[in-house]
């Protein structure tokens, strides 16, 4: 500010000092926004134009106001103290609408933002002031942070005391909710995995239940059946070949022939026999 340059700001924080915003800047130029006060609109009276919008006009002869003629908003705009800050535009009622003061090369622009919401640019000359304060070679800032919190930066401490404690409460309920539905791990050891059988378990483990069936000859005709099937399926062979033609064709399954024979011959009677034939035929099926 003090090389040049112009900062705007736009309906700031009501009781502000500039020179808490901007080092530098003299208490002399110190200045109150009343916009949108209710208490500080009860003693202005602003002429309103037809359209119920109040209008304000230019006091200076500044680049700012440049083609400018009349501006007007919705709703009152003024300062209840414009300080050292000169005032750059009036109502009719004489409340000031928009102030200037210098800082250094510098100047800033105090105003109203009820002038640039899309109700108002169309509106009067509203539009070109706004294209005037953003124009020029110099550097242009515009402040439209301040809304009245009294809190200056971009924290949560912007906001109003009781928003901060709502927002506080959610965040406590929602670490709340996922502490309880968190998954709970103990602190015992991790049981082993469960390793699949192996070939001989599992043959094992055919053998010893037929043997505690009784050596059931009906279940290994069973398994003789499906062995003799899907020795058939391998061979591209149907139904008519005999046990012996399968045999010599089993090398080019990769299979002991010998292995094949026995475990396609005759069921037998005794108990210690089907165990044995039952492990044999379980063998075959797993090799195919």
């Amino acid at each position: 500010m003090q090389s040049g340059g112009r900062l705007v700001m736009i309906e700031p924080v009501r009781g502000a000092v500039t020179r808490a915003l901007i080092p530098g800047i003299e208490s002399a130029n110190a200045y109150q926004f009343a916009d949108p006060d209710d208490a500080c609109l009860i003693s202005i009276s602003p002429e309103e134009t037809p359209n119920n919008n109040y209008q304000g006009q230019p006091t200076m002869i500044t680049a700012l106001l440049e083609e400018v003629t009349a501006v007007s908003a919705p709703s009152p705009m003024s300062f209840s103290r414009a300080g050292a800050a000169a005032p750059a535009m009036t109502l009719r009622d004489g409340n000031v609408a928009m102030v200037l003061s210098r800082s250094g090369q510098g100047e800033i622009v105090v105003l109203s933002s009820n002038l640039f919401i899309n109700a108002s640019l169309a509106s009067n000359d509203n539009a070109r002031l706004a294209l005037n304060l953003a124009s020029g070679s110099r550097r242009v800032v515009f402040d439209e942070y301040h809304l009245g919190y009294r809190q200056s930066g971009g924290s949560i401490l912007a906001l109003p005391v009781q928003w901060r404690w709502a927002l506080l409460g959610l965040l406590l309920a929602i670490v709340s909710y996922a502490w309880a539905k968190a998954p709970r791990r103990s602190a015992t050891a991790e049981e082993p995995p469960i390793l699949p059988r192996t070939r001989g378990e599992f043959i094992d483990a055919l053998a010893l239940s037929l043997e505690r069936a009784g050596g059931s000859q009906t279940a290994v005709r069973i398994l003789q059946d499906d062995l003799r099937t899907r020795l058939r399926r391998r061979l591209l062979m149907g139904g008519w070949i005999t046990d012996q033609q399968i045999v010599a064709a089993s090398p080019g399954l990769g299979l002991d022939p010998a292995a094949v024979s026995s475990a396609l011959r005759p069921i037998p009677a005794e108990d210690q026999a089907l165990v044995e034939r039952a492990r044999e035929i379980t063998k075959l099926r797993r090799e195919l």
